[in-house]
């Protein structure tokens, strides 16, 4: 679950839907240090949902790969890419802390 249908999922939601909603509209293409605001304000609101199942330095924590996940979506203009950086990083994660 944690690293193939949790990463599809909250890729085709975050990145997919509030992303690419927030990349039509006006200003929000706009990209600070290579990392639009649309970028920005998904990672921020993926870190938040976070919130509602962990901690709330773990939560913060997932901010930086979200940019990540965000610019690799703007940058491939597709979701392949984020879905499999996604689903890598929570492969490793749950390899390295999980391995019981």
């Amino acid at each position: 679950m944690s690293a193939i249908v949790y990463p599809l999922l909250e890729e085709m939601v975050f990145r997919g839907g509030i992303q690419g909603f927030l990349l039509n509209r006006p200003g929000f293409a706009k990209s600070l240090c290579g990392i639009s605001i649309a970028c920005l304000i998904t990672s921020l609101l993926f870190a938040a949902a976070h919130l509602l199942r962990q901690p709330p330095l773990w939560a913060a924590a997932i901010f930086l790969p979200s940019l990540v996940f965000g610019w690799a979506r703007e940058r491939h203009k597709t979701l392949f890419s984020p879905i499999a950086l996604h689903m890598s990083y929570n492969a490793g994660f749950v390899g390295i802390f999980y391995n019981g």
